[in-house]
């Protein structure tokens, strides 16, 4: 019998390689187990990293209405970014997340929130990695409203002080009684419009869409501990009193002044601070014409203090207008007034401002926020006024200027940087709804002086006054210089009028930074 050989078939494959094919495909799959296990944990790495990034966002925003307080008694920037963050799930508790506040260096408006997770998501890759931290990082800013009107110790001292910090202001702060019509030049206390002297009875069919039973705030900033002492001078309308003017005779207007102590918030309008002291001033309190009255005195701590001003709602016959000044003193006596209460040397004026006359450190300035409503009493030309304090911090943004009833009696207006000097705006003016558009158009520039001379068509029937921009909001808008290196540290912006008379000029300013006040820059 024939022995068969067994041979393999010419070009095929020995038994002996299925082995080497299934090791070479177990290793192949498992390198690909690997890697999609991989990508599932850095899947989920990176959905938490937009959490945390959410969450630091959201604790960033919450915390830095509250600078520059950032740390202390009740509520602050610090508390209110770590409850924000706990909320969106990431506790500070220091073994699975941290959260770490911070102020951004040189800069009290601005807040940096760091949310680290200390032990991320590790499905697959505990296998292979024995921790994963995952850390995102916020940094919000708070564009906080301007201080106005005044880097000194006073604010809206008429003539009163002369001779030192930058001498007379030139002008009164004031506040029109409900019934004085806005078109006297108060935007926020007067309730109607069209009710000037000659015009229609209180109430009138036209309401002042933009009033405000509130008032205004005045800010008293306290650098030292010590006893504050607080004067206003005239602060009850007395028709026959040297500041108040009477728009119809025997008017009556009832003005309340109330001082709180710093709030959680110090820097904007008072949330939550406990009121010193309010006191309502009558109307034809002859006991106050004329004079300083020591509204408050007592040992302070350092802050910001807050005064509020306005008068009485649904008062018949408040067609007067109450014009007073404040001046806030450290230390001294409550019995001895600044000045004599007439025309005063002005012994006790200070100024913030750096290298002027009268600079202290411990100076409580007094200026105005949100917006202020003044009686210009002009008496030199050119004259001006200190409009608003403008940090480095805003440099190339828009700061926008709001002037309701502007420049009565005046030639031109001018806007001067803080090295004095006119700087180019645009301008714009609402259309008159009912008549013509203003005479000189509604809008212009860029230009360095607006022309508000003469008279012009006004913007709705009966009003009593014919100046150009009687009774409009005129909004300035300049663009910031993207470094402030040229004005050495200086800050304060004004307004400069151009005069051929003795105008008196009732009008409310404000000013702002364009854009969202709270926002994420980084």
């Amino acid at each position: 019998m024939s022995q068969v050989e067994n041979r393999p078939a010419r070009g095929g494959r020995g038994r002996g390689d299925d082995g080497f094919i299934l090791a070479t495909f177990g290793l192949f799959l498992v390198g690909m187990l690997t890697i999609a296990a991989l990508a599932i944990d850095v899947g989920a790495w990176y959905s938490r990293g937009s959490q945390l990034q959410r969450a630091a966002d959201a604790a960033a925003l919450a915390g830095v209405v509250w600078m520059p307080n950032l740390i202390g008694p009740g509520t602050n920037a610090t508390s209110v970014a770590l409850l924000a963050a706990e909320k969106n799930g990431f506790p500070n508790d220091g073994t699975s997340f941290t959260v770490s506040v911070q102020p951004v260096t040189g800069n009290t408006r601005q807040l940096k929130v760091t949310i680290t997770d200390l032990h991320a998501p590790r499905y697959f890759s505990q296998f292979v990695i024995s921790n994963q931290t995952i850390a995102k990082s916020a940094t919000a800013e708070y564009v906080s409203q301007l201080p106005l009107g005044s880097p000194r110790n006073t604010f809206g001292s008429g003539d009163l002080l002369t001779s030192t910090s930058g001498g007379a202001e030139n002008f009164w702060a004031a506040v029109n009684g409900w019934c004085a019509g806005q078109e006297s030049g108060d935007n926020r206390l007067a309730k109607w419009d069209r009710i000037a002297s000659g015009g229609s009875a209180c109430p009138t069919p036209y309401a002042n869409p933009d009033y405000k039973s509130t008032g205004y705030y005045y800010t008293i900033d306290v650098a030292a501990a010590g006893t504050l002492n607080l004067w206003l001078f005239d602060p009850a309308y007395v028709e026959a009193s040297r500041p108040d003017l009477g728009i119809v005779p025997g008017s009556t207007v009832t003005t309340t002044f109330t001082l709180f102590a710093p709030g959680p918030n110090t820097l904007e309008i008072p949330t939550g601070g406990l009121t010193l002291r309010s006191t309502i001033y009558a109307s034809g309190a002859t006991a106050y014409q004329d004079k300083w009255t020591n509204f408050y005195s007592a040992g302070v701590t350092p802050g910001r203090y807050f005064l509020q001003v306005y008068t009485a709602q649904n008062e018949a016959n408040s067609y007067g207008i109450n014009a007073f000044g404040i001046e806030a003193i450290m230390g001294g006596s409550s019995t001895t007034p600044p000045g004599n209460g007439t025309v005063g040397s002005g012994a006790s004026a200070c100024t913030t401002i750096v290298g002027a006359t009268g600079y202290s450190a411990s100076c409580p300035k007094v200026s105005g926020i949100d917006a202020i409503s003044i009686f210009a009493n002009l008496s030199t030309t050119p004259a001006s006024f200190y409009l608003a304090s403008v940090d480095p911090i805003y440099a190339g943004k828009t700061m926008d200027l709001d002037l309701f009833d502007p420049g009565e009696g005046a030639l031109t207006m001018q806007v001067l940087d803080p090295n004095n000097q006119p700087v180019l705006f645009t301008w714009s003016t609402p259309c008159a709804p009912l008549f013509a558009d203003a005479d000189g158009g509604c809008s212009g520039g860029p230009t360095t002086a607006l022309d508000v001379s003469g008279n012009g068509t006004q913007p709705v029937p009966d009003e009593y006054n014919q100046y150009k921009y009687n009774n409009r909001m005129m909004t300035i808008s300049i663009t910031l210089p993207g470094s402030f290196a040229a004005y050495n540290g200086k800050t304060w912006w004004k307004i400069q009028y151009t005069l051929n008379s003795a105008p008196n000029d009732r009008t409310t300013w404000s000013a702002l930074i364009r854009g969202n006040p709270v926002h994420l820059v980084q």
